[in-house]
C-alpha cells in the first residue's frame, strides 16, 4: 500500500500541529508540506491504488522528500537563511517515515553548476531494489550508477528538466542486480528563490508486471484476430501458449450432449501443430474443468490423473484450463495451456489471459456452430425453393434484371436457368400490362409489397398468366425484389369459363318471364336477397339492385292481410328444410295490385345460414282465371298428385310383378326340374335293394363254388385274376353303397326344390320354417362352400323348438333367398380371400325362436361389412341398393319387406352386430288367419 498503516487519524492531526509550528517559516516549505498532507489524506481515505493517483501523490513526496533534504543541509551546512530554529524532531522524524516507508523507490539528485549531477540519496525502497544503500550512491554520478550508456540518457532526461524546469515522466528498461525491469520514472524539477533548478526529485514506478500485461495483450490480439474457422483456433493455442509461456496449449470442442466426449480444434505442441483427435474427459483434468468451469493444478499433474497417459507422453507436470461458453451461457468446450514446468502458486495474470482468450474462441465456436446451423437451414430453405411449384425470381432493383430463380419460375417463364438470368423483366411482361411492371418497382423502392395479376410471354411467344407477389430483399449487400410467381393460367380458364357460364344465366334469368332469385336467412333473424335477377322491374317496379340492398324494397309491397302467411309459410320452410310455396299479394308504387306465387327449395349451411334458390311469377290473369275454376282447379290438382302417387305405385307394383313372375317361373321351372330329377332318380333308388340282392346272391355262390372247387380249371384262374376278383368281391358292396348315398343326395335336393318351388302358391298354408330355411340353404349351398377364389362359409343353426306356421310359404322363401343371399355377399366382400391364420372367419347365423306368445322370430345374422347407418332408413325402400351398378336391383328388401309386413303382417328390421355385420329380424304370427280375424 502507498501509506503505511500508522497513517490514521492521530497522525493526520500531528501534521496539523506541525504545519501551524511552520507557519511562519520558510513559505517553499510550508506549501510543500501541505500538499504532501492533502493528498496522504485523500490517499489514506480512498485507499486508491490506480497509477495515476500514485503518480499525483510523487510529487507531492517528491516535494516532501526535498524539505527532507533541506532539512538534512541546514544541520550539515550552516548557512544564512530566513530561519535559524531547528526543525522539531517529531516533524521531521514524521517526514522520513513519509521518505522511507512508501512501496516505490524516490531519489534526490544535485544539479551542480547548472550541466553537472550527483545523487544525494534515495530511500529503503530504492535500495531493495538496486541493492546500494544511499550512503553508497551520495555524491555519485549517473553514469557510475547505471553505466556509461544508460547513465548518459540519464544524464539527458536531467538536463532536459533543468532547461525545461517542467516535470519529466518516461519509461525505461533498468538491470539491477542481474535482472531486467521495466519502470515508469517522474523527475520533478526543486527551484530556488531566483527559479534555478537546484535539485531534481524523482519517483519510480515498478512497470515489469505492466508490460508483461502488454506483452501478453498483444499476444492475445495476435492470436484472436486471425482468419476464422480452423486457422483461427490454431493461431489462438500457439499465442496462448505463447502468451502464458507454456509449452502445450489447446482448444476442445463437447462432441455430445452428456459432455464426457471432445475433440480437439487445435493443439500446440511447442514447436508445431499436433494432428486434433478424439477422447474421453474421464479421469483427465479436463473432467474437472468442465465440472468446475475453471482448473488450476500447478504441480503434480500426472499424479492426480494417472489414467490420462496422454501426460506422461507429454512429460507434463501442470495445468490451466477453463470451459468455453457462448452468449446463452451453453458449455462448448474447454481451453487450456500444459507446462512441464510447475505453475506459481499464484499467478492471476495467467488466469486473466486465458479468460480473454476463451472469450474469443468460444465466441468463435458460437459462431461457427451458428454457420453451420446457418448452412443446415439454408440448404432445407433451398431445398424448399427448388422443390415448391411457385416461381420465385429475385430482380435486380437498379437493373431490373433477373439475378436468381428457381426451377419453377424457369418452367413459368419457358426458359432454361442460363437464358433467364440476366433478362431484363419488361421483355417479359405483355405490353398492355407494362404499367404494373413500373408500379411495382415503385412500390418495392418505397419499401412496400406488391401484388397483382399479370401476362408474361413465355421463351416459345406463349402467353402464361400469372399472380406475382413481391416484397422487397436485400441480397448480397444490395437491394433487390423477391417476387413468388404462380401460374394460374387453369384458374384463368376455370375464372373465364365460370364468367360465359354466368353471362349465360344472366341471359337465362333475363328471358326467364318470372324472377330468379336467391335469399339469405341468418341465425340472428338478419336477412337479405343475394341475387335478383332482372325481371325484378317487371313484376315489382323495382329495380333488382334495391332490392339486393334492402330486402324491404320487395316485403314492403305485400299486403298487409297476406303478410302474417308469409312470413309463417318462410318461418316453416326455414324450421323443416322443406320447399318453400306461397302465393301472396303486392301493391306495386304504381298502386296495381298483383297476385305473386313463390316456389324455392331451403338449404341450410354449416353456420346455420338458411337459403333459398326460387323464383317468383306474376300469376295475377291465372288467379283471376282460378276465381272462376277453382273447384276445378282443386280437382285437377288431386289429380294430379293422385296420378303422381298413382305412377309411383304402379311402377312399384310392376316391379314387384316382375320379381314375382321371375320367382313363379323360378319356382316353376324348379319344380319341373325337380320333377324330372325326381323320375329316374327313384327308378334308379326303387332297383338299388334288388341289385343289392342280386349281388349278395352271385358272392354267395362264387363263394360256394371257391370252398367246394378249390383248384378251378386254369382259364378260370387267368380270368379271375384278369378282373382282379379279390379286390371286385371287397369293392362291389361299397360301390352299391356310394350309389345308394347319392341317389339319397339327389332324393333330398329334389325335395329341396319341391320345398322351394312353392314360390307360385298363392294359398296361406301351414309350414314348417325350418324346412323352408334348409331348403334355402341348400339351394345356395354352391356360395357357402369354398373354392380357389373365396373361403368356407360357415353356416352356425340355432333352431328352436317352433310349431308349424301358417304361411305364404313361397314368399316366405323367397324372403330367407334374399336375406340369405344379401348376407353370403356382405361376407364375400369381407373375407374375399381364404385366410385360415386369421382369427375371425365368415360366418352366417340363423336363429329361430319363439318369442312372444303366439310369435315366432327368425334372425338371419353375418359378420359382413355391415349396412352403414346413413343407409338404414332406406334399406326397404324400392330401388334402392349399395351394391354397383349391375349387380343389384333395390328390390329385394323392398319386396321381402312388402312380404313380410303386408302378406304376413309381421316386422322385418335391421341393426348392426358387435362384429360389424348385420343382422335381420323377422317375426310372424304363428296363425296368420286368426291374426286376421283379430
Amino acid at each position: 500500500m502507498l501509506l503505511n498503516s500508522a497513517l490514521q487519524s492521530d497522525e493526520l492531526g500531528s501534521v496539523s500541529q506541525q504545519l501551524m509550528l511552520l507557519e511562519q517559516e520558510n513559505q517553499w516549505m510550508k506549501e510543500a508540506l501541505r500538499e504532501a498532507y492533502d493528498r496522504l489524506a485523500i490517499a489514506a481515505k480512498r485507499q486508491l491504488k490506480t497509477i495515476s493517483t500514485r503518480d499525483g501523490i510523487s510529487e507531492a513526496f517528491s516535494r516532501a522528500a526535498g524539505i527532507r533534504y533541506e532539512l538534512q543541509r541546514y544541520k550539515q551546512e550552516p548557512r544564512d537563511r530566513s530561519w535559524q530554529e531547528p526543525i522539531p524532531s517529531e516533524q521531521e522524524q514524521f517526514l522520513r517515515s513519509i521518505y522511507d516507508g512508501v512501496d516505490y523507490p524516490i531519489f534526490v539528485i544535485d544539479v551542480i553548476g547548472g550541466d553537472e549531477f550527483r545523487y544525494a540519496s534515495w530511500n529503503r525502497s530504492a535500495e531493495q531494489v538496486a541493492g546500494l544503500s544511499s550512503a553508497e550512491v551520495m555524491g555519485k554520478t549517473p553514469e557510475a550508477i547505471h553505466g556509461v550508456e544508460a547513465g548518459a540518457l540519464a544524464r539527458q532526461r536531467l538536463q532536459h528538466v533543468v532547461q525545461t524546469g517542467l516535470p519529466l515522466q518516461y519509461e525505461e528498461s533498468l538491470v539491477f542486480q542481474g535482472k531486467v525491469t521495466w519502470w515508469m520514472t517522474t523527475l520533478n524539477p526543486v527551484k530556488d528563490e531566483q527559479d534555478r533548478v537546484y535539485r531534481v526529485i524523482g519517483t519510480a514506478f515498478d512497470w515489469t508486471e505492466r508490460k508483461r500485461h502488454e506483452e501478453a495483450l498483444r499476444l492475445v490480439v495476435d492470436g484472436t484476430s486471425a482468419s476464422t474457422g480452423d486457422e483461427f483456433f490454431r493461431s489462438c493455442v500457439k499465442f496462448l501458449a505463447e502468451a502464458l509461456r507454456m509449452p502445450f496449449a489447446f482448444i476442445t470442442e463437447f462432441i455430445d450432449d452428456t459432455r464426457s466426449r471432445a475433440r480437439m480444434l487445435a493443439v500446440w505442441a511447442g514447436k508445431d501443430f499436433a494432428e486434433n483427435f478424439e477422447y474421453d474427459l474421464v479421469g483427465t483434468p479436463c473432467a474437472v474443468t468442465v465440472q468446475e468451469g475453471f482448473a488450476r493444478f500447478p504441480h503434480s499433474l500426472q499424479a492426480r490423473f494417472p489414467e490420462d497417459h496422454d501426460l506422461t507422453v507429454w512429460g507434463v507436470e501442470s495445468y490451466l484450463s477453463i470451459t468455453l461458453v457462448d452468449s446463452q451461457g451453453r458449455l462448448l468446450g474447454t481451453m487450456g495451456v500444459l507446462g512441464t514446468q510447475p505453475l506459481n502458486e499464484d499467478d492471476r495474470t495467467q488466469e486473466s489471459i486465458l479468460r480473454i482468450f476463451a472469450a474469443r474462441v468460444g465466441a468463435e465456436i458460437e459462431r461457427k456452430q451458428t454457420e453451420a446451423s446457418l448452412r443446415q437451414q439454408e440448404a432445407q430453405y433451398r431445398g424448399i425453393v427448388e422443390t415448391v411449384t411457385d416461381g420465385i425470381v429475385m430482380t435486380d432493383l437498379a437493373t431490373h434484371h433477373v439475378v436468381e430463380a428457381n426451377p419453377a419460375a424457369c418452367r413459368i417463364y419457358g426458359y432454361p436457368y442460363e437464358a433467364l438470368i440476366g433478362l431484363d423483366t419488361k421483355d417479359v411482361i405483355v405490353p398492355e400490362y407494362q404499367f404494373q411492371l413500373t408500379r411495382f418497382f415503385d412500390c418495392i423502392d418505397q419499401g412496400q409489397p406488391f401484388s397483382a395479376e399479370s401476362k408474361y410471354f413465355r421463351r416459345d411467344g406463349s402467353i402464361v398468366d400469372v399472380e406475382v407477389i413481391g416484397t422487397p430483399y436485400l441480397y448480397r449487400g444490395k437491394p433487390h425484389a423477391l417476387s413468388v410467381i404462380r401460374d394460374i393460367s387453369d384458374r384463368k380458364l376455370v375464372e373465364r369459363a365460370l364468367k360465359q357460364q354466368q353471362r349465360e344465366f344472366r341471359q337465362l334469368a333475363k328471358n326467364i318471364p318470372g324472377i330468379l332469385y336467391q335469399f339469405l336467412l341468418r341465425p340472428d333473424g338478419s336477412q337479405e336477397f343475394v341475387y335478383v335477377s332482372p325481371r325484378c322491374w317487371d313484376v315489382y317496379e323495382v329495380a333488382p339492385e334495391m332490392a339486393v340492398a334492402d330486402p324491404n324494397a320487395l316485403w314492403s309491397l305485400v299486403l298487409p292481410e297476406d303478410v302474417t302467411a308469409l312470413n309463417q309459410s318462410v318461418m316453416v320452410s326455414a324450421q323443416t328444410l322443406e320447399p318453400w310455396f306461397s302465393e301472396h299479394r303486392i301493391r306495386t308504387a304504381s298502386g296495381i295490385v298483383k297476385w305473386i306465387q313463390g316456389q324455392s327449395i331451403p338449404t341450410k349451411r354449416e353456420n346455420g345460414d338458411i337459403i333459398w334458390d326460387g323464383f317468383l311469377f306474376d300469376v295475377t290473369e291465372r288467379k283471376q282465371v282460378e276465381e272462376a275454376l277453382k273447384q276445378s282447379e282443386a280437382r285437377s290438382r288431386r289429380q294430379a298428385i293422385d296420378l303422381a302417387i298413382a305412377i309411383k305405385e304402379l311402377k312399384h307394383a310392376q316391379a314387384q310383378l316382375v320379381q314375382s313372375e321371375k320367382m313363379s317361373s323360378l319356382g316353376q321351372l324348379v319344380a319341373g326340374v325337380a320333377h324330372e330329377i325326381n323320375n329316374p332318380t327313384s327308378f334308379i333308388y326303387g332297383n338299388l335293394s334288388h341289385v343289392e340282392a342280386y349281388a349278395q346272391g352271385v358272392l354267395g355262390l362264387l363263394k360256394l363254388y371257391q370252398r367246394h372247387y378249390p383248384n378251378p380249371a386254369s382259364e378260370i384262374q387267368d380270368w379271375a385274376e384278369a378282373i382282379e376278383l379279390d379286390f371286385l368281391v371287397q369293392d362291389f358292396p361299397k360301390t352299391l353303397r356310394s350309389i345308394q348315398e347319392g341317389a339319397e343326395r339327389i332324393k333330398q335336393i329334389v325335395l329341396s326344390l319341391r320345398t322351394f318351388s312353392r314360390l307360385d302358391e298363392a294359398d296361406c298354408k301351414v309350414a314348417d320354417v325350418h324346412e323352408g330355411l334348409d331348403s334355402t340353404l341348400m339351394i345356395l349351398q354352391h356360395r357357402l362352400k369354398a373354392n380357389a377364389d373365396k373361403p368356407n362359409i360357415q353356416v352356425e343353426k340355432v333352431y328352436g323348438d317352433l310349431p308349424s306356421v301358417k304361411c305364404y310359404a313361397g314368399q316366405l322363401n323367397q324372403v330367407f333367398m334374399n336375406l340369405l343371399a344379401n348376407a353370403i355377399d356382405a361376407v364375400i366382400e369381407k373375407f374375399p380371400k381364404v385366410d385360415l391364420e386369421a382369427t375371425e372367419q365368415p360366418k352366417i347365423t340363423i336363429v329361430t325362436e319363439v318369442s312372444k306368445p303366439e310369435w315366432v322370430k327368425i334372425t338371419i345374422a353375418d359378420n359382413g361389412v355391415g349396412i352403414p347407418p346413413e343407409h338404414r332408413s332406406r334399406l326397404f325402400d324400392p330401388f334402392f341398393t349399395t351394391k354397383p351398378v349391375g349387380q343389384g336391383t333395390g328390390m329385394g328388401l323392398s319386396i321381402s319387406y312388402q312380404i313380410v309386413t303386408e302378406k304376413h303382417r309381421g316386422t322385418l328390421r335391421c341393426r348392426s352386430t358387435k362384429s360389424g355385420g348385420a343382422e335381420f329380424v323377422i317375426e310372424i304370427p304363428i296363425d296368420l288367419d286368426a291374426m286376421a280375424i283379430e
